[in-house]
């Protein structure tokens, strides 16, 4: 096997393991035994479990955030003066993840999401460390474009978008894995068929809505993890 499929079949088997069982309920000789390597493949690659950690979400959020980037910028360079429409700053932030995290190469790593995001202990600050920036950047531009939300509730409301859009990307009730009396029901409603504008009008309408808190001093240094 040669170094770089080495690699990237570490990252496939360590990615599926820590889905399945958690990060810290795995051990890297677990890995290594379902890899069929030995240990110091795991040592001269990632350094330790931790690097090899890091290295899965690298591989999964770091292209995902340069994209929401690249995106964010076309559409403030766009809007020229004016602050771009929510429905493009929506855009901009949930459909990369969509099209990227929604692939069936991505299931166990969204099973993962779904468990540190349920979960705490398991490395949540890695996640939130990986999307600082794209938070800060997002934040921001929303608060930009809807002038009349107080910073704190301009937080709260991103991180309901967060929310809607990981629980669309993680939920287990996807048509392929449904029980069967729920084939009909819940499943039909969501798919991963359903137009991204469904999504961007949703999401952009709770964002717009008025505002009914009082204003306090701004918040600094809010992140917020995808």
């Amino acid at each position: 096997m040669e170094t770089t499929d080495t690699k990237t079949h570490l990252l496939d088997v360590a990615e599926h393991l820590f889905a399945e069982h958690g990060i810290d309920a795995t051990s890297l000789r677990k890995i290594t035994s379902r890899a069929n390597v030995n240990l110091a493949a795991v040592h001269y690659h990632f350094g330790s479990k931790e690097g090899l950690v890091q290295a899965i979400f690298a591989r999964r959020l770091d292209p995902l955030n340069a994209d929401r980037l690249r995106r964010l910028n076309a559409s403030e360079t766009a809007a020229g003066d004016t602050p771009p429409p929510v429905e493009d700053l929506v855009e901009a932030f949930i459909d990369p993840a969509l099209k990227r995290l929604r692939k069936r190469e991505s299931k166990h790593f969204m099973k993962l999401m779904g468990r540190i995001y349920s979960d705490p202990s398991e490395m949540h600050e890695v996640i939130h460390t990986r999307f600082l920036e794209v938070g800060r950047r997002f934040i921001t531009a929303f608060g930009r474009a809807l002038p009349h939300l107080p910073h704190e509730e301009l937080v709260s409301r991103f991180k309901f978008l967060v929310g809607a859009m990981v629980m669309v990307l993680v939920d287990p009730l996807s048509r392929e894995n449904a029980p069967p009396t729920l084939a009909e029901t819940h499943c039909d409603l969501i798919t991963k068929e359903t137009p991204l504008n469904h999504f961007v009008t949703f999401l952009s309408a709770g964002m717009r809505a008025p505002c009914s808190v009082p204003a306090s001093p701004k918040i600094q240094d809010e992140g917020v993890p995808s």
